[in-house]
């Protein structure tokens, strides 16, 4: 009879023990399917930007180029360069805007006009376009640094989330 309540404690501590394994559960599948996410867009945004290497080129000349700003919802402020040029395509004239795939603002105002300053205002220049879309152009084509950032960012949060959930899942088919 003494017994009784200690077992009663006993199995609410495992009844707890499963809900805080539910709880990481999901908290490592949210992360898991975050990470798969961040990755294949990453992976797709990689393969793309090393395909327009073999884009189409064409010329065109620059119509804008300025620094352009503004703040996230908490006032942060942000800098990305703004490009605008005319470019041809048979004896169409089309405008682009894009300077490399992958381009990442950046709060650090130098880095952005160290960006623009080779694409100055009435600049002829060598464009390249995508010949399925010819919308889709870049001044700069290939695989940039901020090409990386998605499979930089989904990578860590694949691996902070599979490991542990994969070892929940082996340790529950285990018991």
């Amino acid at each position: 009879m003494s017994f009784l309540p200690l077992q009663a404690k006993f199995d609410s501590g495992r009844k707890y023990a499963k809900e805080a394994n539910v709880g990481r559960f999901f908290f490592h599948l949210i992360f898991s399917i975050v990470g798969v996410v961040a990755l294949s867009a990453g992976i797709n945004q990689l393969l793309h930007a090393h395909a327009s290497k073999q884009w189409t080129s064409t010329s065109a000349v620059v119509t804008h180029s300025y620094v352009d700003q503004y703040r996230d919802s908490e006032g942060a402020v942000y800098y990305t360069p703004f490009i605008r040029y005319d470019y041809k395509v048979g004896d169409r004239i089309k405008v682009g805007s894009q300077i490399k795939i992958g381009s990442v603002d950046t709060n650090m105002v130098s880095l952005v006009e160290e960006a623009i300053r080779p694409y100055p205002v009435g600049r002829a220049m060598t464009v390249f376009y995508n010949p399925d879309n010819t919308d889709e152009v870049v001044i700069e084509p290939g695989i940039y640094a901020g090409a990386w950032f998605m499979p930089g960012l989904g990578l860590p949060f694949l691996l902070i989330g599979i490991f542990p959930l994969l070892r929940l899942l082996f340790r529950r088919n285990a018991e």
